[in-house]
């Protein structure tokens, strides 16, 4: 439940933290974008209504009688120069606007039009267009002509600074209430939708939770207990990729179990024999013949013993991948015939008989020693489960890239039922009979990892008193 809560906690956090961020991007956005749509149109509207007040034909005179239909909002200047080169402005109603000699004689002499912000006495802001007035502009105006009075003086310029004013009043009104309105709708939002996603987020993580309790019970005692999967999405995939662990983690435990049992089940005879005979020894004087006996017992014993260890010291270093193979090129032929050789002294204290067939050349890549232990285990196993005068058979053949060696033999043969067991270490098909005559149970065992470290196959078929084949198949040099 910790961890439950512990990433929960973690989840909730995060996803307030980026979706208050997400919503304050988004309100950040609608924002300015409303911002810079607003100050447009009123800069399109400024430009038109310039556009429109050059072309009246004597503007300026309009102006100066105070006769000009400004729009409401609307603030109005003309700057010019006089002949004694001074600085003068025609403003509609007294209503000036501050405007810098600097900027006067930019638009004059570029003619460019240019956006700026003014502030009023009473603290208002202007946005203004000044844009340049040319005479030339009225030639064709189609406003009004101007009465002109006995006494009234022309005004005539060539040049001037027309500078058209709007207050943003109703802008900033409008932005302060988005503004009001996003300050108090986004933690409502944030809060709804956190608490909304929170509640969600529970849901979603509670398989988590229950895969965490489910993992929390499993322990080294029972590895029989599986997660539940309800769902076919990434919880459900995680879920059984659990199940396949522990189903792997369960295989594991109990074949350690059973190895360490078959093990010591296996060392307590020969230890049990040695304490015997010591113990019988050391009871009484006895012949030295006697002595001699108990002492090749012990000798043999030991060595069985020896066998064993190092036969489940090679297993050790097989399932921990240390086990190395110096490969190298081996041609099956020689090498199969040195190996009946070898062994020959074997099938004739039984009187059998060995038959070595092959097609010729036969190259592999192997590790000669290895595979002569392979070999070795799989002949010494079929003269002591052959009866005396019996055939043995070894053939090498070539099939699909593949050697084929098989090691056939005319005894007792092994039961169906015993068959898909007989490479697991330890087995025995009569355990009696196996442990009389000085066999483990490791041998067939081994020679599957070593087959498999060559990327080969092992596998075997028999019948009850007709025979058993063992076929190992190697790729071809």
């Amino acid at each position: 439940m910790k961890f439950y809560k512990s990433i929960s906690f973690t989840f909730s956090v995060r996803y307030l933290a980026l979706l208050g961020t997400l919503l304050l991007v988004l309100g950040c956005s609608v924002y300015f974008t409303l911002s810079k749509r607003l100050y447009n149109n009123l800069d399109t509207t400024l430009r038109e209504r310039a556009e429109q007040v050059v072309r009246f034909r004597d503007v300026m005179e309009i102006v100066a009688k105070g006769s000009f239909e400004e729009e409401p909002g609307e603030i109005l200047s003309f700057y010019y120069y006089t002949n004694d080169k001074k600085l003068k402005d025609l403003t509609l109603k007294e209503r000036r606007i501050s405007v810098s000699p600097e900027q006067v004689d930019q638009i004059l002499a570029g003619g460019e039009s240019d956006f700026s912000f003014a502030v009023t006495p009473d603290g208002k802001i202007l946005r203004l267009y000044s844009t340049l007035y040319s005479s030339e502009h009225a030639k064709d105006g189609t406003g009004p002509v101007p009465k002109v009075e006995p006494g009234d003086k022309r005004i005539t310029v060539e040049r001037a600074v027309l500078v058209i004013g709007r207050t943003t009043k109703n802008i900033e009104r409008t932005l302060d209430q988005l503004f009001q309105t996003l300050v108090l709708v986004l933690p409502l939002t944030l809060v709804l939708m956190g608490c909304c996603g929170i509640f969600f987020l529970r849901i979603i993580l509670r398989p988590v939770q229950d895969i965490s309790d489910t993992a929390q019970d499993i322990g080294a005692k029972d590895l029989s207990r599986r997660i539940p999967i309800t769902t076919h999405d990434e919880l459900g995939n995680l879920a059984e990729t659990i199940n396949h662990m522990m189903e792997r983690l369960e295989k594991a435990f109990r074949r350690q179990k059973e190895l360490t049992g078959d093990a010591s089940h296996e060392l307590r005879a020969p230890l049990a024999v040695i304490q015997a005979e010591a113990t019988l020894s050391l009871q009484q004087e006895r012949e030295p013949s006697s002595y001699q006996k108990s002492l090749e017992i012990i000798a043999g014993e030991s060595d069985h013993m020896a066998g064993i260890i190092s036969q489940l010291l090679f297993l050790a270093r097989a399932d921990s991948g240390n086990e190395m193979a110096e490969i190298t090129e081996v041609d099956l032929v020689p090498f199969i015939r040195e190996l009946s050789d070898y062994i020959e002294p074997l099938f004739q204290e039984k009187q059998q008989t060995i038959t070595v067939h092959q097609t010729g050349s036969v190259i592999v890549k192997a590790d000669c020693s290895l595979l002569r232990t392979v070999m070795l285990n799989l002949l010494r196993n079929a003269t002591q489960y052959t009866s005396e005068k019996g055939n043995i058979s070894l053939s090498i053949t070539t099939e699909n890239s593949m050697a084929r060696i098989s090691v056939s033999d005319n005894g007792i043969g092994i039961s169906e039922e015993a068959l898909p067991h007989i490479f697991n270490r330890f087995y025995r098909v009569d355990k009696a009979r196996s442990r009389e005559s000085g066999g483990s149970g490791l041998g067939l065992a081994i020679c599957k990892h070593i087959v498999e470290l060559h990327q080969g196959q092992i596998s075997v078929t028999s019948k009850v008193d007709k025979g058993t084949t063992f076929l190992v198949s190697l790729p071809i040099a």
